[in-house]
């Protein structure tokens, strides 16, 4: 983690385009957060040829039309020029963002793009107008990054996009620090390489797949990035007062530090605990998906302004509380970490946000040396009473780091990602554990045959697959499309809890408005990018369904940028019974989702629900 796989991804492409005749690179990643963030760094390695010739690039997600950086390659105002009014300077931009295919389903048109995976997945699901998105990665360089982020669902559409991309004749990149051995197998098969029964060369390794068959190469660092950490690792119990007590026992004379949890309504429990002792209030942080759109993108470039590469005003005391949002490929650097109990490979990307960067003298004393607190193994052998993540993997975590006190990266990291997935057992510390561990793999077993099968019925098939192409039919709504639609109608690039980005607008005696009492949406011309930076994504296993039954207004029906978008009237203080869940936005905290409950949560409080995100 943060050993430059990026950096290489972007060289990669330069030899395989001028080898194969390539026509550009979509860079693929699991969350529109990380998307942005590549964005930005694709973008400035283009400008960074500085060869006369004009590139164009696009943002490719869902919201792509609020980030800024984008928007600032729209039409004539192009990096490099004073402020693109005219032709001429248009001429002189060297990258650029054209007004043409920033349309949805044109985007992966383009000759350069970022964005989300799902955009690229799409093109292998039975939807109306996927072969434009198909058409869109022909002979181009595919990197997909983050790889060991997905579930078995997903990750049967990536092989099945592997197979497409191979037969129509591109080339893939595809990047993890902690890719379990049997996944990168069924990676390698898709691409059309036979089982190797060869040693695997000594972490980090690069494999090559082409016409020749499959090499594998021990990589060895070089120059300054030759880093070797010795991670202390320490054991806490999983309730909120044991978190907050670490942070601020932890930060007391100094220090940037990273609580990073595993659901949003924890998230928020633990930042408002911490925000209500003295002078820790103003050095706390929260960042998670559900906040609205424009708000979350403002925290994201303040995170990266204050913990990136290039911060200049490093605070000398901070706490950030987030969620999965900053769990990889967002490049930022903190001095520790106390992390939720997840299997180890999510733990150790985890540990890539831990002294990413080189801080001579800016760190102190007591976090000179990184250090990892993790939350739920301060019992153990206590079993884990339930997780967001599949239990196998949790258990097997909370097993192989049980006796440990200390992690050697990257020494240490191919072996436990390995250990974690492997089909074998580990000793079980007692029999009550044992049986935990029997019931977890039946049921993930279980699991995993039915995401399989899920994902052949869903997949339009191997390119050589003739028996795919009878009676196929273009009839599903992709799911960011049409959030009314019956979910069997609906071809999804994940499954797990439904999903629906919300619009919040506030409910006044003139209509609906973004900001209460303000104008009414529908007779003061506000434009759908303007509307989208209220819109929160909301994937709460029992509020989605509610909110999938509200009627769509007529403002809102008749943009493309809002389709798929669930419109939720607030009232003037933000706040909203949907059936049983109340629902409010508060400025500090994003939106707060409770059941038969006030919705007013206290500083004090360390119970949660366990929500999906």
């Amino acid at each position: 983690m943060g050993e430059g796989k990026t950096e290489a991804a972007l060289l990669a492409h330069c030899v395989l385009q001028a080898r194969n005749g390539h026509r550009g690179l979509y860079f693929a990643l699991p969350t529109q957060a990380t998307g942005n963030a590549m964005f930005t760094r694709l973008r400035r390695f283009l400008e960074g040829f500085g060869s006369g010739r004009a590139f164009d690039i696009q943002l490719v997600h869902g919201l792509a039309a609020l980030n800024q950086d984008a928007q600032r390659l729209r039409g004539p105002v192009l990096a490099g020029v004073d402020d693109g009014s005219n032709e001429e300077a248009s001429e002189l931009a060297t990258v650029r963002a054209a007004e043409w295919f920033s349309a949805r389903k044109r985007a992966l048109l383009s000759e350069y793009g970022a964005g989300t995976v799902d955009q690229a997945l799409v093109s292998v699901l039975p939807v109306r107008h996927q072969f434009v998105r198909m058409f869109g990665l022909a002979n181009r360089v595919v990197v997909l990054d983050e790889v060991h982020a997905y579930d078995t669902y997903t990750s049967g559409l990536i092989a099945d996009l592997l197979r497409w991309l191979r037969a129509l004749g591109s080339s893939a990149v595809v990047m993890s620090a902690t890719l379990p051995a049997s996944t990168r197998q069924k990676l390698i098969s898709a691409w059309g390489a036979p089982a190797s029964a060869a040693a695997l060369p000594a972490y980090p390794r690069i494999t090559r797949v082409d016409a020749d068959g499959q090499r594998d190469v021990e990589v060895a660092a070089f120059g300054h990035s030759t880093r070797r950490s010795q991670v202390q690792l320490h054991k806490i119990g999983a309730e909120v007062e044991h978190l907050v007590a670490e942070a601020l026992a932890q930060t007391e004379h100094g220090g940037c530090l990273l609580v990073l949890v595993n659901t949003v309504d924890r998230a928020q429990v633990i930042y408002s605990a911490l925000a209500a002792h003295a002078g820790v209030a103003e050095v706390t942080r929260l960042f998670h998906a559900r906040f609205p759109a424009g708000q979350r993108q403002t925290i994201e470039d303040d995170l990266v302004r204050d913990f990136g590469p290039d911060a200049i005003h490093r605070p000398q005391r901070a706490i950030v509380v987030a969620t999965q949002v900053a769990e990889q490929s967002l490049d930022v650097d903190f001095d520790a970490l106390i992390s939720d109990l997840a299997p180890v490979d999510l733990l150790l990307q985890r540990l890539g946000r831990v002294h990413r960067h080189c801080r001579d003298g800016q760190r102190p004393a007591h976090l000179q040396q990184p250090c990892l607190w993790v939350a739920g193994l301060g019992k153990y052998p206590e079993l884990p009473k339930r997780s967001l993540y599949p239990m196998v993997g949790v258990l097997r975590t909370a097993q192989l780091l049980a006796e440990r006190h200390q992690l050697d990266l990257p020494v240490d990291i191919d072996a436990l990602v390995q250990a974690c997935y492997a089909k074998d057992t580990l000793p079980s510390p007692s029999a009550e554990w044992e049986d935990a561990m029997r019931s977890a793999m039946e049921t993930e077993m279980l699991a995993e045959k039915d995401a399989e099968a899920k994902c052949i019925q869903n997949s339009i098939g191997a390119p050589d697959d003739v028996s795919a192409y009878v009676n196929w039919r273009s009839d599903k709504e992709d799911d960011e499309s049409a959030y009314a639609v019956h979910p069997a109608m609906r071809a999804v690039t994940r499954l797990g809890a439904d999903a629906l980005r919300v619009l919040l607008v506030y409910r006044g005696a003139s209509g609906v408005s973004l900001l209460p009492g303000g104008p009414p949406i529908a007779t003061s011309g506000v434009n759908a990018a303007t509307l989208l930076a209220s819109v929160v994504p909301v994937s709460h296993r029992g509020l989605v369904s509610a909110l999938r039954k509200l009627p769509v207004p007529d403002w809102a029906s008749k943009d493309s940028l809002l389709r798929g978008v669930a419109v939720l009237e607030l009232d003037g203080t933000g706040a909203v019974a949907l059936g049983p869940w109340q629902v409010q936005l508060d400025a500090r905290l994003g939106l707060r989702i409770s059941r038969d409950v006030a919705v007013a949560i206290p500083a004090t409080a360390i119970r949660c629900d366990e929500d999906m995100e």
